[in-house]
């Protein structure tokens, strides 16, 4: 059996970069086509006889309630892999999409029928299914202790894990290492001990491997299959393949648009006299440090566009680190407020950006 392992689709019909240009977000249309990259691989494996599955590690969407066409466009993809004769296919929700459990409950499947029993986990606050079956075990939660209490119910030793969290010694897009994720030895205390192990993980964006006692378990990132921001413009997109029968994890890239900086005016000239090919199709950002060249800045823009960029956004850094000192004063001021710190505990939602919002509402309702 191979396990085709992919995560962090984030469909979403508003997508930030290329919106509007055509009748389909621009963005998902290179999704669509790496998706069809995955179907691609599965039928080339089901054509020569082979087993294939499918792994579907959180973040399908990229909210709790998606928009009617962005269900369709993930059930399109959906049929196209049944086409394909899969054998299995498991998903569970991410950081992005908990809750959406109608949409998950839809191919949260096995497609052979002998799937001992799926639990509902209602009573957790992320509202997560847990896959329970003799080769898997899957669940959408991320803290330490829920997934603890998950895996302490669990009574055979399965051959895989399906998570979508942060564990120990994995690093952020910017190389920055965990230190205060998941560790290793959960994994090891359940599963199977005598064959080789897998555990499929969502949330990073970026590929990543790791392997544990002695390479009898394997644990990978497969990152998403397209970059989300510039933030990712070092990461690269694809899938992972795990390959039951020999125990060992195969890698595959896919091609996708480019995002660049560019914070220099002679770089972005050397660009567009040299290497016009790098340029067509790709997302650039333009940090303008020194606001007198303003209009240089924007006819750099204009020329990017008349070349072929898919979207170039001109960025004020002078006025972007005043906002983010602004920005920073109100979420001290909102840290200091017991409302909005339970609300930040419950859900987690990220001050800096909620401060703007509502403490104006806040401050009223206190006062």
């Amino acid at each position: 059996m191979k396990w085709v392992h992919i995560a962090d689709l984030h469909i979403d019909e508003n997508y930030s970069y290329g919106n509007g240009i055509r009748e389909l977000n621009v963005r998902m249309q290179d999704l669509e086509k790496n998706l069809k990259e995955v179907i691609n691989y599965i039928l080339k494996e089901t054509n020569k006889g082979n087993k294939i599955s499918l792994l579907i590690a959180g973040d399908i969407y990229n909210k709790p309630d998606p928009t009617s066409w962005e269900r369709q466009f993930f059930y399109k993809f959906l049929c196209s892999v049944l086409i394909a004769r899969i054998e299995k296919i498991y998903g569970i929700p991410g950081t992005h999409d908990i809750g959406v459990t109608h949409a998950l409950r839809e191919f949260s499947l096995d497609l052979n029928g002998d799937c001992d029993y799926k639990i509902d986990f209602g009573g957790y606050e992320s509202n997560d299914d847990m896959i329970l079956h003799r080769e898997i075990i899957g669940t959408g939660a991320t803290e330490e202790k829920n997934i603890r209490d998950i895996f302490s119910s669990v009574f055979r030793s399965p051959r895989i894990v399906m998570l979508h969290c942060t564990i120990n010694w994995s690093k952020y897009d910017n190389g920055k290492i965990v230190h205060n994720g998941l560790k290793s030895s959960l994994f090891e205390s359940v599963l199977n001990k005598e064959k080789p192990c897998y555990v499929a993980l969502g949330h990073h964006h970026n590929f990543q491997k790791f392997s544990w006692d002695n390479g009898r378990i394997q644990a990978s990132y497969c990152g998403g299959l397209i970059r989300q921001d510039f933030g990712e413009r070092n990461n690269k997109v694809g899938f992972n393949v795990w390959n039951d029968d020999t125990g060992s994890l195969i890698r595959i890239n896919l091609k996708d648009r480019k995002f660049v900086i560019i914070k220099s005016l002679k770089k972005c000239l050397e660009l567009l006299k040299s290497a016009k090919k790098k340029v067509k199709g790709n997302i650039f950002k333009l940090e303008m440090i020194d606001g007198n060249d303003f209009i240089k800045w924007c006819d750099m823009r204009e020329r990017l566009l008349k070349a072929g960029a898919l979207e170039v956004k001109l960025l004020n850094m002078v006025r972007y680190k005043e906002a983010k000192v602004e920005m920073e004063k109100k979420e001290e001021k909102v840290e200091s407020n017991s409302v909005l710190k339970k609300l930040r505990k419950k859900y987690g939602i990220k001050l800096a950006e909620l401060a703007g919002e509502i403490i104006d509402e806040v401050e009223k309702a206190n006062s």
